[in-house]
Protein backbone atom coordinates (compact mmCIF):
# COMPACT_ATOMS: atom_id res chain seq x y z
CA UNK A 1 0.00 0.00 0.00
CA UNK A 2 2.75 2.41 0.51
CA UNK A 3 4.57 1.45 -2.71
CA UNK A 4 1.68 2.84 -4.33
CA UNK A 5 1.12 5.61 -2.33
CA UNK A 6 5.09 6.53 -2.88
CA UNK A 7 4.89 6.18 -6.44
CA UNK A 8 1.43 7.80 -7.51
CA UNK A 9 2.88 11.30 -5.35
CA UNK A 10 6.39 10.42 -7.53
CA UNK A 11 4.53 10.02 -10.45
CA UNK A 12 2.07 12.93 -9.92
CA UNK A 13 4.62 15.43 -9.06
CA UNK A 14 6.83 14.63 -11.93
CA UNK A 15 9.26 17.52 -12.50
CA UNK A 16 11.44 16.53 -9.42
CA UNK A 17 12.31 13.40 -11.38
CA UNK A 18 12.07 14.84 -14.87
CA UNK A 19 15.12 17.53 -13.77
CA UNK A 20 17.00 14.85 -12.43
CA UNK A 21 16.98 12.36 -15.51
CA UNK A 22 18.05 15.36 -18.10
CA UNK A 23 21.56 14.48 -16.60
CA UNK A 24 21.36 10.94 -17.99
CA UNK A 25 22.64 10.61 -21.62
CA UNK A 26 20.81 9.10 -24.23
CA UNK A 27 23.24 6.87 -25.36
CA UNK A 28 24.04 5.30 -22.01
CA UNK A 29 20.53 4.61 -21.98
CA UNK A 30 20.25 3.35 -25.28
CA UNK A 31 23.41 0.86 -24.49
CA UNK A 32 21.65 -0.41 -21.12
CA UNK A 33 18.81 -1.49 -23.35
CA UNK A 34 20.83 -3.29 -25.31
CA UNK A 35 22.60 -5.31 -22.25
CA UNK A 36 19.02 -6.03 -21.00
CA UNK A 37 18.25 -7.20 -24.27
CA UNK A 38 21.47 -9.66 -25.16
CA UNK A 39 20.72 -10.85 -21.33
CA UNK A 40 17.07 -12.07 -22.22
CA UNK A 41 18.01 -13.91 -25.93
CA UNK A 42 20.58 -16.22 -23.87
CA UNK A 43 18.96 -19.73 -24.08
CA UNK A 44 20.47 -20.85 -21.02
CA UNK A 45 19.38 -17.66 -18.66
CA UNK A 46 17.89 -19.08 -15.08
CA UNK A 47 14.65 -18.01 -14.00
CA UNK A 48 15.80 -15.60 -11.25
CA UNK A 49 17.97 -14.30 -13.72
CA UNK A 50 15.81 -13.52 -16.47
CA UNK A 51 13.34 -12.08 -13.35
CA UNK A 52 15.90 -10.02 -12.54
CA UNK A 53 16.44 -8.45 -15.75
CA UNK A 54 13.04 -8.52 -17.11
CA UNK A 55 12.42 -6.29 -14.00
CA UNK A 56 15.38 -3.48 -14.28
CA UNK A 57 14.11 -3.26 -17.66
CA UNK A 58 10.97 -2.37 -17.24
CA UNK A 59 9.25 -5.62 -19.17
CA UNK A 60 5.60 -6.64 -18.08
CA UNK A 61 4.41 -9.42 -20.39
CA UNK A 62 6.50 -12.18 -19.00
CA UNK A 63 6.28 -11.11 -15.34
CA UNK A 64 2.41 -10.60 -15.71
CA UNK A 65 1.74 -14.20 -17.01
CA UNK A 66 4.42 -16.28 -14.97
CA UNK A 67 5.27 -14.47 -11.92
CA UNK A 68 2.67 -12.04 -10.78
CA UNK A 69 0.41 -13.79 -7.71
CA UNK A 70 -1.03 -11.06 -6.09
CA UNK A 71 -2.66 -7.37 -6.44
CA UNK A 72 0.73 -5.81 -5.13
CA UNK A 73 2.76 -8.24 -7.87
CA UNK A 74 0.60 -6.72 -10.79
CA UNK A 75 0.74 -2.76 -9.07
CA UNK A 76 4.27 -3.03 -8.80
CA UNK A 77 5.43 -4.44 -11.79
CA UNK A 78 3.26 -1.65 -14.02
CA UNK A 79 4.77 0.86 -12.13
CA UNK A 80 8.16 -0.32 -12.63
CA UNK A 81 7.44 0.04 -16.13
CA UNK A 82 5.79 3.12 -16.13
CA UNK A 83 9.32 4.51 -13.82
CA UNK A 84 11.49 3.06 -16.48
CA UNK A 85 9.54 4.80 -19.09
CA UNK A 86 9.54 8.05 -18.09
CA UNK A 87 13.39 7.64 -17.60
CA UNK A 88 13.88 7.27 -21.10
CA UNK A 89 11.01 9.82 -22.94
CA UNK A 90 11.10 12.52 -19.50
CA UNK A 91 8.59 14.91 -21.21
CA UNK A 92 5.86 12.07 -21.65
CA UNK A 93 4.18 12.31 -18.29
CA UNK A 94 4.42 16.09 -18.80
CA UNK A 95 2.03 16.05 -21.58
CA UNK A 96 -0.42 13.71 -19.77
CA UNK A 97 -2.51 15.61 -17.35
CA UNK A 98 -5.10 13.22 -16.69
CA UNK A 99 -3.60 11.79 -13.65
CA UNK A 100 -3.95 8.82 -14.79
CA UNK A 101 -1.15 6.54 -13.55
CA UNK A 102 -3.08 2.95 -13.63
CA UNK A 103 -4.65 1.52 -16.96
CA UNK A 104 -7.93 -0.22 -17.10
CA UNK A 105 -6.43 -3.68 -18.29
CA UNK A 106 -3.72 -3.54 -15.62
CA UNK A 107 -6.56 -2.45 -12.92
CA UNK A 108 -8.84 -5.85 -14.11
CA UNK A 109 -5.61 -8.05 -14.32
CA UNK A 110 -4.55 -7.01 -10.51
CA UNK A 111 -8.08 -6.90 -9.37
CA UNK A 112 -8.65 -11.09 -10.70
CA UNK A 113 -5.52 -11.96 -8.53
CA UNK A 114 -7.68 -11.13 -5.49
CA UNK A 115 -10.07 -14.17 -6.27
CA UNK A 116 -7.85 -16.17 -3.86
CA UNK A 117 -8.52 -14.25 -1.53
CA UNK A 118 -11.79 -14.74 1.43
CA UNK A 119 -14.24 -12.16 0.04
CA UNK A 120 -14.95 -10.49 3.23
CA UNK A 121 -10.50 -9.98 3.23
CA UNK A 122 -10.62 -6.41 3.63
CA UNK A 123 -7.87 -5.95 1.71
CA UNK A 124 -9.83 -6.68 -1.64
CA UNK A 125 -11.69 -3.28 -0.67
CA UNK A 126 -8.16 -1.40 -0.18
CA UNK A 127 -7.40 -2.52 -3.39
CA UNK A 128 -10.16 -1.10 -4.73
CA UNK A 129 -9.60 2.12 -3.48
CA UNK A 130 -5.69 1.81 -4.22
CA UNK A 131 -6.33 1.02 -7.60
CA UNK A 132 -9.25 4.04 -8.11
CA UNK A 133 -6.81 6.19 -6.58
CA UNK A 134 -3.82 5.29 -9.36
CA UNK A 135 -6.69 5.43 -11.96
CA UNK A 136 -7.65 8.99 -10.96
CA UNK A 137 -11.30 7.39 -10.65
CA UNK A 138 -12.01 7.89 -6.83
CA UNK A 139 -14.86 9.24 -7.33
CA UNK A 140 -16.37 6.05 -9.07
CA UNK A 141 -15.28 4.05 -6.51
CA UNK A 142 -16.83 6.04 -4.04
CA UNK A 143 -20.07 5.97 -5.55
CA UNK A 144 -20.12 2.04 -5.34
CA UNK A 145 -19.22 1.89 -2.23
CA UNK A 146 -21.92 3.96 -1.30
CA UNK A 147 -24.41 1.83 -3.30
CA UNK A 148 -23.08 -1.51 -1.27
CA UNK A 149 -22.34 -0.09 2.49
CA UNK A 150 -25.34 2.65 2.61
CA UNK A 151 -27.81 1.83 0.41
CA UNK A 152 -26.99 -1.53 0.59
CA UNK A 153 -27.22 -2.85 -2.49
CA UNK A 154 -25.80 -6.36 -3.61
CA UNK A 155 -22.36 -6.52 -5.03
CA UNK A 156 -23.28 -8.53 -7.74
CA UNK A 157 -25.46 -5.38 -8.93
CA UNK A 158 -22.10 -3.45 -8.87
CA UNK A 159 -19.23 -2.62 -11.21
CA UNK A 160 -16.73 -3.43 -9.65
CA UNK A 161 -18.17 -6.01 -7.70
CA UNK A 162 -17.60 -4.88 -4.34
CA UNK A 163 -18.18 -6.85 -1.33
CA UNK A 164 -18.66 -5.65 2.12
CA UNK A 165 -19.61 -8.02 5.11
CA UNK A 166 -22.40 -7.39 6.83
CA UNK A 167 -20.64 -8.08 10.57
CA UNK A 168 -21.44 -4.71 11.97
CA UNK A 169 -17.81 -3.94 13.47
CA UNK A 170 -16.67 -4.19 10.17
CA UNK A 171 -18.87 -2.10 8.60
CA UNK A 172 -18.64 0.67 11.08
CA UNK A 173 -15.05 0.72 10.71
CA UNK A 174 -15.07 0.49 6.78
CA UNK A 175 -17.69 3.79 7.36
CA UNK A 176 -15.05 5.09 9.47
CA UNK A 177 -11.79 4.49 6.95
CA UNK A 178 -13.67 5.48 3.21
CA UNK A 179 -15.49 8.83 5.55
CA UNK A 180 -11.82 10.17 6.38
CA UNK A 181 -10.48 9.03 2.86
CA UNK A 182 -13.33 11.46 1.31
CA UNK A 183 -12.13 14.16 4.00
CA UNK A 184 -8.84 13.84 2.67
CA UNK A 185 -9.24 13.38 -1.15
CA UNK A 186 -11.34 16.63 -0.79
CA UNK A 187 -9.07 18.63 1.48
CA UNK A 188 -5.57 17.66 -0.44
CA UNK A 189 -6.91 16.03 -3.85
CA UNK A 190 -9.09 18.12 -5.15
CA UNK A 191 -12.11 16.13 -4.71
CA UNK A 192 -15.28 17.44 -5.01
CA UNK A 193 -18.47 16.26 -2.57
CA UNK A 194 -21.46 14.95 -4.27
CA UNK A 195 -24.70 12.96 -3.73
CA UNK A 196 -22.21 9.87 -2.96
CA UNK A 197 -19.80 11.50 -0.29
CA UNK A 198 -22.83 13.42 1.21
CA UNK A 199 -24.59 10.24 1.90
CA UNK A 200 -21.63 8.11 3.52
CA UNK A 201 -20.55 11.24 5.23
CA UNK A 202 -24.09 11.74 6.93
CA UNK A 203 -24.33 7.42 7.52
CA UNK A 204 -20.76 8.00 9.74
CA UNK A 205 -22.62 11.02 11.22
CA UNK A 206 -25.56 8.75 12.45
CA UNK A 207 -23.03 6.46 13.88
CA UNK A 208 -21.31 9.09 16.19
CA UNK A 209 -24.43 10.59 16.62
CA UNK A 210 -25.71 7.19 18.52
CA UNK A 211 -27.01 8.34 22.16
CA UNK A 212 -25.13 5.26 23.21
CA UNK A 213 -21.53 6.33 21.61
CA UNK A 214 -22.65 9.76 21.06
CA UNK A 215 -19.30 11.89 19.92
CA UNK A 216 -20.25 15.43 19.16
CA UNK A 217 -16.38 16.14 18.62
CA UNK A 218 -16.16 14.01 15.65
CA UNK A 219 -19.25 15.29 13.93
CA UNK A 220 -18.32 18.48 14.39
CA UNK A 221 -14.66 17.92 13.55
CA UNK A 222 -16.39 16.36 10.11
CA UNK A 223 -18.62 19.21 9.55
CA UNK A 224 -15.75 21.66 9.85
CA UNK A 225 -14.37 19.91 6.87
CA UNK A 226 -16.92 20.30 4.50
CA UNK A 227 -18.38 23.69 2.46
CA UNK A 228 -21.18 25.33 4.50
CA UNK A 229 -23.44 23.87 1.54
CA UNK A 230 -22.84 20.16 2.82
CA UNK A 231 -21.79 21.12 6.73
CA UNK A 232 -25.20 23.23 7.25
CA UNK A 233 -27.33 20.78 6.65
CA UNK A 234 -25.31 17.97 8.14
CA UNK A 235 -24.05 19.40 11.92
CA UNK A 236 -28.18 20.48 11.46
CA UNK A 237 -29.30 17.23 11.34
CA UNK A 238 -27.23 16.06 14.33
CA UNK A 239 -28.84 18.77 16.35
CA UNK A 240 -32.23 18.04 15.04
CA UNK A 241 -32.04 14.51 16.37
CA UNK A 242 -30.23 15.50 19.59
CA UNK A 243 -32.23 14.64 23.01
CA UNK A 244 -30.27 16.39 25.39
CA UNK A 245 -31.24 19.41 28.35
CA UNK A 246 -30.75 23.08 27.20
CA UNK A 247 -27.38 23.12 28.52
CA UNK A 248 -26.14 20.68 26.50
CA UNK A 249 -27.58 21.83 23.44
CA UNK A 250 -26.29 25.02 24.19
CA UNK A 251 -22.40 22.75 24.48
CA UNK A 252 -23.44 21.50 20.99
CA UNK A 253 -23.58 25.35 19.92
CA UNK A 254 -20.71 26.73 21.25
CA UNK A 255 -18.86 23.11 19.78
CA UNK A 256 -20.06 24.81 16.66
CA UNK A 257 -18.72 27.88 16.89
CA UNK A 258 -14.95 26.63 17.73
CA UNK A 259 -15.09 24.84 14.57
CA UNK A 260 -16.07 27.60 12.84
CA UNK A 261 -19.14 26.11 11.63
CA UNK A 262 -22.18 28.97 10.31
CA UNK A 263 -23.90 28.51 13.28
CA UNK A 264 -26.34 31.31 12.35
CA UNK A 265 -27.08 29.57 9.46
CA UNK A 266 -27.64 25.69 11.00
CA UNK A 267 -30.21 26.88 13.97
CA UNK A 268 -32.47 28.78 11.28
CA UNK A 269 -32.02 25.80 9.33
CA UNK A 270 -32.68 23.51 12.31
CA UNK A 271 -35.66 25.36 13.25
CA UNK A 272 -36.74 25.36 9.92
CA UNK A 273 -36.81 21.59 9.55
CA UNK A 274 -37.81 20.44 12.56
CA UNK A 275 -41.29 22.99 12.18
CA UNK A 276 -41.99 20.89 8.81
CA UNK A 277 -41.48 17.72 10.44
CA UNK A 278 -43.55 19.54 13.78
CA UNK A 279 -46.23 20.42 11.26
CA UNK A 280 -46.14 16.38 9.10
CA UNK A 281 -46.24 14.91 12.78
CA UNK A 282 -49.14 16.86 14.25
CA UNK A 283 -52.81 16.19 13.97
CA UNK A 284 -53.49 19.92 13.28
CA UNK A 285 -55.76 21.31 10.78
CA UNK A 286 -56.48 25.02 10.11
CA UNK A 287 -59.66 26.26 10.85
CA UNK A 288 -61.91 27.96 7.91
CA UNK A 289 -64.69 29.96 9.90
CA UNK A 290 -66.13 30.21 6.23
CA UNK A 291 -66.46 27.04 6.01
CA UNK A 292 -67.57 25.53 9.86
CA UNK A 293 -69.15 28.77 10.92
CA UNK A 294 -68.52 29.92 14.80
CA UNK A 295 -65.09 28.72 15.77
CA UNK A 296 -64.53 26.53 18.87
CA UNK A 297 -61.26 28.04 20.73
CA UNK A 298 -59.48 25.79 22.77
CA UNK A 299 -58.46 28.03 25.74
CA UNK A 300 -57.32 24.99 27.69
CA UNK A 301 -56.24 21.25 26.87
CA UNK A 302 -53.08 19.17 27.60
CA UNK A 303 -50.32 19.85 25.97
CA UNK A 304 -49.05 16.19 24.12
CA UNK A 305 -45.30 15.97 24.13
CA UNK A 306 -45.01 13.26 21.13
CA UNK A 307 -47.12 15.79 19.26
CA UNK A 308 -46.67 19.12 20.23
CA UNK A 309 -42.75 18.69 21.40
CA UNK A 310 -41.42 19.27 18.09
CA UNK A 311 -42.73 23.24 17.28
CA UNK A 312 -41.21 23.83 20.90
CA UNK A 313 -37.71 22.15 20.27
CA UNK A 314 -37.23 23.79 16.89
CA UNK A 315 -37.76 27.20 18.87
CA UNK A 316 -35.37 26.23 21.83
CA UNK A 317 -32.44 26.32 19.38
CA UNK A 318 -32.79 29.62 18.39
CA UNK A 319 -33.40 30.30 21.63
CA UNK A 320 -30.51 29.48 23.23
CA UNK A 321 -28.19 31.46 21.14
CA UNK A 322 -28.01 34.95 22.03
CA UNK A 323 -27.17 35.84 18.29
CA UNK A 324 -30.43 34.62 17.41
CA UNK A 325 -33.16 36.37 19.07
CA UNK A 326 -34.42 38.67 16.40
CA UNK A 327 -35.09 35.26 14.22
CA UNK A 328 -36.58 33.63 17.62
CA UNK A 329 -39.11 35.87 17.95
CA UNK A 330 -40.08 35.36 14.05
CA UNK A 331 -40.11 32.04 14.34
CA UNK A 332 -42.26 32.48 17.65
CA UNK A 333 -44.93 34.55 15.50
CA UNK A 334 -45.07 32.45 13.23
CA UNK A 335 -45.71 29.08 15.25
CA UNK A 336 -48.42 31.51 17.55
CA UNK A 337 -50.18 31.92 14.01
CA UNK A 338 -49.84 28.59 13.36
CA UNK A 339 -51.73 27.30 16.72
CA UNK A 340 -54.33 30.27 16.46
CA UNK A 341 -54.88 28.92 12.74
CA UNK A 342 -56.30 25.72 14.47
CA UNK A 343 -57.58 27.42 17.46
CA UNK A 344 -55.24 26.04 20.03
CA UNK A 345 -55.34 29.24 22.24
CA UNK A 346 -53.93 26.77 25.00
CA UNK A 347 -50.47 25.87 22.69
CA UNK A 348 -49.92 29.86 21.80
CA UNK A 349 -50.10 30.89 25.20
CA UNK A 350 -47.12 28.05 26.00
CA UNK A 351 -44.94 29.63 23.15
CA UNK A 352 -45.82 32.79 24.51
CA UNK A 353 -44.44 31.88 27.96
CA UNK A 354 -41.53 30.31 26.87
CA UNK A 355 -39.38 33.76 26.70
CA UNK A 356 -37.35 34.72 29.20
CA UNK A 357 -36.65 37.94 30.42
CA UNK A 358 -33.23 38.21 28.99
CA UNK A 359 -34.63 37.27 25.39
CA UNK A 360 -36.78 40.57 25.81
CA UNK A 361 -34.18 42.60 27.03
CA UNK A 362 -32.01 41.46 24.34
CA UNK A 363 -34.86 42.46 21.78
CA UNK A 364 -35.47 45.26 22.94
CA UNK A 365 -31.71 46.05 22.66
CA UNK A 366 -31.98 44.89 19.11
CA UNK A 367 -35.10 47.36 18.45
CA UNK A 368 -32.53 50.23 18.85
CA UNK A 369 -30.33 49.29 16.72
CA UNK A 370 -31.90 47.68 13.43
CA UNK A 371 -35.67 49.65 13.22
CA UNK A 372 -37.03 46.64 10.88
CA UNK A 373 -37.03 44.26 14.13
CA UNK A 374 -39.78 46.92 15.54
CA UNK A 375 -42.55 45.53 13.51
CA UNK A 376 -41.49 41.78 14.86
CA UNK A 377 -41.87 42.84 18.49
CA UNK A 378 -44.54 44.64 17.92
CA UNK A 379 -46.62 41.37 16.16
CA UNK A 380 -45.38 39.65 19.45
CA UNK A 381 -46.94 41.90 21.70
CA UNK A 382 -50.41 42.16 19.71
CA UNK A 383 -50.41 38.30 20.11
CA UNK A 384 -49.37 38.55 23.71
CA UNK A 385 -52.92 41.11 23.92
CA UNK A 386 -54.81 38.66 21.73
CA UNK A 387 -54.14 35.26 23.70
CA UNK A 388 -54.37 37.18 27.34
CA UNK A 389 -57.77 38.83 26.36
CA UNK A 390 -59.54 35.53 25.31
CA UNK A 391 -57.87 33.47 28.16
CA UNK A 392 -58.84 36.24 30.74
CA UNK A 393 -62.44 36.54 29.36
CA UNK A 394 -62.65 33.04 30.50
CA UNK A 395 -61.37 33.64 33.56
CA UNK A 396 -63.59 36.77 34.01
CA UNK A 397 -66.84 34.34 33.20
CA UNK A 398 -65.75 32.39 35.62
CA UNK A 399 -65.09 34.65 38.35
CA UNK A 400 -68.78 36.07 37.61
CA UNK A 401 -70.16 32.65 38.11
CA UNK A 402 -68.85 32.56 41.88
CA UNK A 403 -70.28 36.07 42.75
CA UNK A 404 -70.79 36.15 46.84
CA UNK A 405 -73.40 37.51 48.42
CA UNK A 406 -73.36 40.55 49.21
CA UNK A 407 -74.74 40.67 52.96
CA UNK A 408 -74.62 42.30 56.24
CA UNK A 409 -71.87 40.89 58.02
CA UNK A 410 -68.05 42.42 58.34
CA UNK A 411 -66.76 39.36 56.80
CA UNK A 412 -69.45 38.63 54.08
CA UNK A 413 -68.86 42.43 53.01
CA UNK A 414 -65.47 41.93 52.93
CA UNK A 415 -65.39 38.84 50.65
CA UNK A 416 -67.89 40.42 48.42
CA UNK A 417 -65.76 43.68 48.37
CA UNK A 418 -62.71 41.73 47.25
CA UNK A 419 -64.19 39.74 44.64
CA UNK A 420 -66.00 42.93 42.74
CA UNK A 421 -62.35 44.19 43.22
CA UNK A 422 -60.71 41.56 41.65
CA UNK A 423 -63.53 41.26 38.94
CA UNK A 424 -63.02 44.99 38.04
CA UNK A 425 -59.34 44.25 37.70
CA UNK A 426 -59.45 41.85 35.72
CA UNK A 427 -62.25 43.10 33.27
CA UNK A 428 -59.69 46.64 33.10
CA UNK A 429 -57.01 43.89 31.31
CA UNK A 430 -59.33 42.36 29.22
CA UNK A 431 -60.85 46.00 28.44
CA UNK A 432 -57.27 47.29 27.57
CA UNK A 433 -55.87 44.21 25.35
CA UNK A 434 -59.65 44.08 23.74
CA UNK A 435 -58.82 47.53 22.81
CA UNK A 436 -55.15 46.97 21.35
CA UNK A 437 -56.30 43.87 19.17
CA UNK A 438 -59.40 45.85 17.71
CA UNK A 439 -57.46 49.21 17.47
CA UNK A 440 -54.35 47.79 16.16
CA UNK A 441 -55.30 45.97 13.14
CA UNK A 442 -53.80 42.74 15.02
CA UNK A 443 -51.38 41.12 14.18
CA UNK A 444 -50.06 44.41 12.33
CA UNK A 445 -50.36 46.17 9.44
CA UNK A 446 -47.26 45.23 8.16
CA UNK A 447 -46.59 41.66 9.32
CA UNK A 448 -45.56 39.11 6.42
CA UNK A 449 -47.74 36.39 5.80
CA UNK A 450 -47.44 32.66 5.81
CA UNK A 451 -47.64 29.77 4.14
CA UNK A 452 -50.19 28.07 6.66
CA UNK A 453 -52.28 30.89 7.49
CA UNK A 454 -53.36 34.21 6.20
CA UNK A 455 -53.85 37.22 7.98
CA UNK A 456 -57.27 37.76 6.51
CA UNK A 457 -58.13 33.83 8.00
CA UNK A 458 -57.10 34.67 11.19
CA UNK A 459 -58.99 37.67 11.63
CA UNK A 460 -61.63 35.83 10.50
CA UNK A 461 -61.64 33.66 12.98
CA UNK A 462 -60.37 35.95 16.26
CA UNK A 463 -62.11 39.60 15.70
CA UNK A 464 -65.97 38.56 15.37
CA UNK A 465 -65.21 36.90 18.35
CA UNK A 466 -63.00 39.70 20.41
CA UNK A 467 -66.38 42.15 19.28
CA UNK A 468 -68.88 39.33 20.47
CA UNK A 469 -66.78 38.84 23.75
CA UNK A 470 -65.72 42.34 25.01
CA UNK A 471 -69.64 43.46 24.41
CA UNK A 472 -70.63 41.46 26.50
CA UNK A 473 -67.86 42.39 28.99
CA UNK A 474 -68.67 45.46 28.55
CA UNK A 475 -72.92 45.52 28.66
CA UNK A 476 -72.35 43.33 32.06
CA UNK A 477 -69.68 45.64 33.91
CA UNK A 478 -71.12 49.04 33.20
CA UNK A 479 -73.45 49.36 35.95
CA UNK A 480 -70.46 49.26 38.12
CA UNK A 481 -68.14 50.78 36.18
CA UNK A 482 -70.15 53.68 34.13
CA UNK A 483 -67.03 54.39 31.66
CA UNK A 484 -67.56 50.86 30.05
CA UNK A 485 -70.60 52.83 28.89
CA UNK A 486 -68.82 54.95 26.95
CA UNK A 487 -66.75 52.09 25.75
CA UNK A 488 -69.74 49.80 24.99
CA UNK A 489 -71.16 53.29 22.51
CA UNK A 490 -67.41 53.45 20.72
CA UNK A 491 -67.70 49.35 20.20
CA UNK A 492 -70.67 49.77 18.16
CA UNK A 493 -69.04 53.36 16.13
CA UNK A 494 -66.37 50.77 15.00
CA UNK A 495 -68.68 48.33 13.30
CA UNK A 496 -70.92 50.87 11.74
CA UNK A 497 -68.34 53.23 10.58
CA UNK A 498 -66.11 50.20 9.01
CA UNK A 499 -63.66 51.28 11.98
CA UNK A 500 -59.63 49.35 10.14
CA UNK A 501 -61.47 46.82 8.55
CA UNK A 502 -63.35 45.36 11.42
CA UNK A 503 -66.70 44.97 9.44
CA UNK A 504 -64.80 43.43 6.35
CA UNK A 505 -63.30 40.62 9.05
CA UNK A 506 -67.00 39.85 10.13
CA UNK A 507 -68.31 40.33 6.76
CA UNK A 508 -66.01 37.84 5.62
CA UNK A 509 -66.49 35.31 8.21
CA UNK A 510 -70.27 35.17 7.57
CA UNK A 511 -71.07 36.54 11.33
CA UNK A 512 -72.86 39.63 10.25
CA UNK A 513 -76.36 38.85 11.98
CA UNK A 514 -74.65 37.37 15.04
CA UNK A 515 -72.40 40.50 15.64
CA UNK A 516 -75.37 42.61 15.14
CA UNK A 517 -77.54 40.76 17.25
CA UNK A 518 -75.67 40.89 20.60
CA UNK A 519 -74.54 45.00 19.79
CA UNK A 520 -78.34 45.21 19.66
CA UNK A 521 -78.83 44.18 23.09
CA UNK A 522 -76.91 47.74 24.36
CA UNK A 523 -78.56 49.67 21.62
CA UNK A 524 -80.11 52.00 24.86
CA UNK A 525 -76.40 53.08 25.36
CA UNK A 526 -76.21 54.48 21.86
Amino acid sequence: MHLCYFFFFFFTDGLTLENKITTIEKVERSSWREIINDELKEKEIGDCKRVLFEAIGGRTEYLYEYKCDTWEDVIWTHLNSRTEDLIDIPEGLAKDNSGIILTEQVRKLATSKDLIMDKDDPRILFHHFQAAILSNSAQDIIKHVCQALVHQESDNTLNPHIHISHDTNYRELILRFVSTLILYGCRFLGWQENVYTAAILSAYGELNADPTVIRPLVIATIASERTPEYHIPFYSHFLQNFDGDDDECAILIQLGKEHNLQMPDILQYTHAQLFKKAVAKANIKMVDVIKTGRPVLELSGEYDRNEHGLFFRALDWLMLDEGQCVHAFQAANMTIRYFLGACKVYLAKRVLDSFSKPLFQRIHSETTRNKSVVKIVQEYKANVKLVDAFLDFERWEKWKQNKPEEGNTPRELVKFFEWRNEAEKLAIKISNDMTVVLEGHWPGEDVNETALITKAALRRTYIPEAIIRYHRLLSETKETMPRYEEKCKKLNFYITNKYQGLLEDIKGAKRTAEVIQELSKSLTCV
